[in-house]
């Protein structure tokens, strides 16, 4: 739990630096994004889960609304 809260802290961070109008919204996006990633990768998807989780995490960058 520390480090998840942690680390959600850390992303929240880099999303208000970057300028998102939600840095919550994003960084709990992103979260579940690399979560998913890793769980996959755990299961044998290995580098191919990276991949994905970046394309989906570009989007979500993408779609998200700057201030």
């Amino acid at each position: 739990r520390e480090y998840n809260a942690m680390m959600r802290s850390y992303v929240v961070g880099l999303a208000r630096e970057a300028g998102f109008r939600d840095p919550e919204g994003v960084a709990e996006q992103l979260l579940v994004l690399t979560t998913g990633a890793t769980a996959r990768a755990k299961m044998g998807a290995g580098a191919e889960a990276a991949m994905v989780a970046k394309r989906a995490a570009e989007a979500v960058m993408a779609a998200a609304s700057k201030a």
